[in-house]
């Protein structure tokens, strides 16, 4: 079986396109969603880093505390 992507430059157009290939026998569609990431998405994890540098936090600190919420 080949696979084929196919991007709609017109979002309008996408279910026109879909029930038109849909109708052929030799066609099986996969609907997926693609997620963009962006600049900010990634830079705001780098912001992260380092955030725990000054502060004496054990591992089993933070085990405690997430376990035993109320």
């Amino acid at each position: 079986m080949q696979q084929v992507v196919v991007k709609i430059k017109d979002d309008s157009k996408l279910a026109l396109f879909l029930r038109f290939i849909e109708h052929l026998d030799f066609v099986e569609v996969k609907k997926t969603q693609t997620t963009k990431r962006t600049e900010k998405q990634n830079s705001s994890l780098r912001n992260l880093f380092g955030i725990w540098k000054e502060r004496d936090v054990e591992l089993s600190d933070i085990r405690n505390r997430a376990w035993n919420r109320n």
